[in-house]
């Protein structure tokens, strides 16, 4: 892979992305930490501030027609064999001259589970989504705790974009034993990590935050396919695990 610019250049560049789609009235949003770094200025505060390797975007599935003249004024080209085969799912697009790479993912996150993309009003994918994109990941780094924690101190719960939406998002936990099990634990995960970070930015107390999202993942009414995975609970793998070498913004 070509060498990517420093972490400021790459939220610099996919604000100029999510700006022109805006202009273009097309449905676009940027996915992990770049997208979390847009959308929460404690991303971008120590202890939390951290390197980005790669641009991901989102795109409604009725929109990819309309990305590739977009990407191409922005001076993108396609991986035409990538997206000719794999482009329902998937689009990627490069640009050699600067050794930038961006990855495109069409209606839904797949990775270890399976999350849909919900845009806000204001052009990138709600906090509840990009929070969720993140909680779905089994094996956490620390740059995925730095972002999750990010989220939390940084968004109040409610429906406006920046807040987090718990109504969705534990909606969509309880229809999903596996997925409800693996943000509980990485919310466990969250927990132990951010009493190592010392004071933090943002609005919100992370602590509390994460009392109110668990409360929520547990007290959400479970649906009858939930209750019958559950009964089988973790004798049974309940997650896939990226092929070696994909990428995670």
């Amino acid at each position: 892979m070509m060498p990517q610019p420093a972490g400021p250049d790459l939220v610099a560049e996919a604000g100029r992305i999510l700006a022109a789609a805006r202009a273009s009235r097309l449905t676009l949003g940027v996915l992990g930490g770049v997208g979390i770094a847009l959308r929460c200025a404690a991303a971008g505060l120590p202890p939390l501030a951290r390197d980005y390797g790669d641009i991901d975007l989102a795109v409604a599935r009725g929109e990819r027609a309309r990305l590739e003249p977009l990407m191409a004024e922005l001076g993108y080209q396609p991986d035409r064999e990538t997206n000719l085969l794999f482009g329902r799912e998937r689009l990627i697009y490069f640009d050699t001259r600067r050794g930038l790479h961006v990855d495109v993912m069409v209606d839904r996150l797949h990775m270890c589970h399976e999350v849909p993309f919900v845009f806000a009003k204001d052009g990138n994918l709600t906090a509840a989504c990009l929070l969720l994109t993140k909680l779905q990941v089994v094996q956490t780094t620390d740059k995925d705790l730095r972002d999750i924690v990010a989220v939390l101190v940084d968004s109040p719960f409610g429906t406006e974009p920046h807040a987090i939406d718990l109504d969705w998002l534990s909606t969509l936990c309880a229809r999903d034993w596996g997925l409800w099990r693996t943000a509980t634990d990485v919310a466990e995960r969250v927990a132990e990590f951010g009493a190592t970070l010392g004071p933090l930015p943002g609005s919100f107390a992370l602590a509390a935050q994460l009392e109110t999202l668990t409360a929520r993942l547990e007290s959400a009414p479970k649906t009858l396919g939930w209750k019958a995975r559950a009964a089988i609970g973790r004798r049974v793998q309940w997650y896939e695990l990226p092929d070696e070498g994909t990428k995670r913004a």
